[in-house]
């Protein structure tokens, strides 16, 4: 259980265990060794494995949420018709996986906040769904 939660947590924040470990790796061969590398390396590479084996063990339509978002944001020309406007309610907070896409939605479909922006991301969030009804409004001038 705990491996799960810990990977459900990580998901959640968008970490990539494998590209993190490489990163580190490389700064390792490139002589940058920051404190307590060895210890760092090795749970970044056991974590790799696990995460490694989970994935290819999910259900063949079962992704991780930032391969959900990866598919999702190579489809966004779609959202228009699929979606239409999105309202987000009761939520303050969005895990950080999904950030990147509901700021990429805003460019394409009108975005609302209802929980009220509390963090740094509900408020470029806001600040872009704002920017893009000026657009639309601008463009509605022309």
């Amino acid at each position: 259980r705990a491996a799960a939660r810990s990977l459900d947590k990580a998901w959640r924040a968008g970490i990539d265990f494998a590209a993190r470990a490489s990163a580190l790796e490389a700064e390792l061969h490139a002589g940058i060794e920051p404190q307590h590398h060895g210890s760092v390396l090795s749970r970044l590479q056991a974590l790799a494995l696990l995460e490694r084996a989970v994935v290819n063990r999910l259900p063949a339509k079962m992704l991780r949420p930032t391969s959900l978002v990866e598919r999702a944001m190579k489809r966004l020309s779609h959202a228009p018709a699929v979606l239409g406007p999105i309202e987000v309610r009761g939520r303050a907070e969005l895990a950080p996986c999904w950030r990147p896409l509901l700021l990429a939605l805003t460019k394409v479909v009108p975005v609302i906040w209802v929980a009220g922006p509390s963090s740094q991301f509900t408020n470029a969030m806001v600040a872009s769904t704002r920017r893009w009804r000026a657009s639309l409004v601008n463009a509605e001038k022309v």
